[in-house]
């Protein structure tokens, strides 16, 4: 029981975003880049500076891209000994090797383990957009006809912006920069309404969403 109440405020969110949507039809690429561009780095950038950076992030970073790569190898087999195009094969690494942790895992982790468990999980989110942002989108543009390139993929990488307030964030922390206090109010501010804003636009996706059945794979 306990359990269902954690989860209904982020059902919760979901709908309310998903209502939202159906109702107003607001427009959902905006919204993505206002918290892309916008909210999430002032998120890591909060979470980075505020945390003390000891050896337990460096063994949960190694774990991240261990694993990564394990899954990306036993796929790269399997996808071979089944006899998949490269393309199909792309498709899924980018499907199985990556994790969607930002969303719903970390909305649940604040609800269950407080801002001490939200660090970890910005931290941990951080660390698999680095992943996705590189070795993502290199199987990305590997797979598709139309990617433009890896010149195009490094663009791609460099314009990551929650990786730069990550770094900024550890900068400062590292160097001892002591933010001003109505600065930090605002850098807060802005960082603690990327959760939920995430949420509502997540919900506002799945308004729109078509479903048609495809077995052609």
């Amino acid at each position: 029981m306990s359990f269902i109440l954690i989860l209904l405020p982020v059902f919760g969110i979901f709908a309310i975003g998903f209502v939202g949507q159906k109702l107003l039809h607001f427009d959902i690429p905006n919204l993505s880049k206002l918290t892309l561009y916008l909210m999430s780095p002032f998120l890591a950038l909060g979470t980075f500076y505020k945390n003390p950076i000891t050896m337990d992030y460096v063994y949960l970073a190694v774990y991240i891209f261990v694993l990564c790569l394990a899954l990306i190898l036993i796929i790269t087999l399997v996808a071979k000994i089944m006899g998949y195009s490269l393309r199909d094969r792309c498709a899924l690494i980018l499907a199985s090797a990556f994790m969607n942790n930002g969303n719903y895992g970390t909305p649940v982790v604040l609800l269950v383990f407080g801002s001490t468990g939200l660090n970890i999980a910005v931290i941990l989110m951080v660390l698999q957009q680095l992943a996705m942002s590189t070795i993502g989108i290199y199987y990305a543009a590997k797979g598709s006809s139309d990617a433009g390139g890896y010149k195009v993929v490094l663009k791609r990488v460099v314009r990551m912006p929650i990786a730069y307030g990550a770094l900024l964030g550890l900068t400062l922390q590292l160097l001892h920069v002591s933010i001003p206090a109505p600065l930090l109010t605002c850098i807060n501010l802005v960082g603690n309404a990327a959760i939920p804003t995430i949420m509502i636009v997540l919900g506002m996706q799945l308004a729109v969403i078509s479903f048609r059945p495809d077995c052609s794979f």
